[in-house]
């Protein structure tokens, strides 16, 4: 009953909010990669990059196109700063989504706390 799911192991007729669903990856990604903290410091990282290049000389401050290729630069660390957030909340979240996966660890967790409960470990 616990991984096939059936009766009130179901999941289908729920009270309240559900506690997964899908999407739910996605919209805890955007959520976390939307806070205004996290993109100031992508910006701030982004920002003391381009001074590190500017005195290292790859941005020629007597460059004619000195503010455009700046700016272009900038977007280009944004972005890349943005990809890589993205990854790595993506593998912090748990990915609350397949009903067979969570009965089967609930199923697992169970057995084995009740195996060492009786054993006298806990």
């Amino acid at each position: 009953m616990h991984v096939s799911g059936t009766g009130w192991r179901a999941y289908d007729n729920f009270i309240g909010q559900p506690i997964f669903y899908q999407g739910f990856s996605e919209n805890m990604i955007a959520n976390v990669l939307s806070t205004p903290i996290l993109q100031a410091k992508i910006t701030e990282l982004a920002e003391k990059r381009i001074l590190v290049e500017e005195e290292l000389g790859v941005l020629n401050k007597s460059d004619a196109k000195y503010r455009e290729k700046r700016m272009q630069r900038k977007s280009v660390l944004e972005h890349g700063l943005n990809e890589l957030s993205e990854k790595l909340v993506g593998d912090m979240i748990c990915k609350m989504e397949s009903r067979p996966f969570i009965r089967g660890a609930y199923y697992m967790a169970t057995q084995l706390l009740t195996r060492a409960y009786h054993q006298g470990m806990l």
